[in-house]
């Protein structure tokens, strides 16, 4: 498929439909969505990066090279439906020791600016749990991290989320190494 031809792919919701329900493998077109994803800052970029996380949901490997540009255009993300993508892909997959420290400070930034919407909330939850596994002397802050974001927000599926997490990081040892299933 030419860029072109994705381009007239993602312009229209109906046509996502196919890729959603396994019609169409666009996998192979995954460089381009990506790109289209990380260069955009409109619907279009959006759609992009909603077919690449849906793709990459069925195949985590294939997120791997992306990880790091993902992980370096958070900062300047204005459109929350990417935002959230984005984390979503960043959030499946083992955490780069060498952004551990920015991903952790962004992730706690996103969870207190109460102009984040929950989803975001929520992936950032799950970034904070990942590092938290790999290091372990950080599980206590991040229990009190939740608990703080558990007094800010009242919403059902923060507190149910928060109350989760911190079940596994106060009862759990680190289960990385073994088939954890997240």
């Amino acid at each position: 498929m030419t860029k072109d031809e994705l381009t007239v792919l993602l312009s229209s919701w109906e046509n996502l439909w196919v890729v959603k329900n396994n019609r169409v493998d666009l996998t192979p077109d995954l460089p381009m969505l990506m790109e289209i994803a990380l260069e955009g800052r409109d619907h279009l970029s959006w759609r992009a990066a909603w077919v690449a996380d849906k793709l990459t949901s069925r195949k985590p490997d294939l997120i791997s090279p992306y990880l790091g540009m993902l992980v370096e255009s958070l900062p300047t993300l204005a459109h929350t439906g990417k935002k959230r993508q984005f984390l979503r892909m960043i959030s499946s997959c083992p955490v780069d020791p060498e952004v551990a420290g920015f991903l952790f400070d962004h992730s706690q930034q996103m969870l207190f600016d109460p102009r984040e919407p929950v989803a975001v909330k929520a992936y950032a939850m799950q970034i904070l749990f990942n590092i938290s596994e790999d290091q372990q002397e950080l599980k206590p802050e991040v229990v009190e991290t939740l608990r703080q974001v558990m007094e800010m927000y009242p919403e059902s599926g923060i507190q149910a989320r928060c109350k989760n997490l911190i079940r596994k990081l106060i009862r759990e040892p680190s289960r990385r190494g073994r088939n954890s299933g997240r």
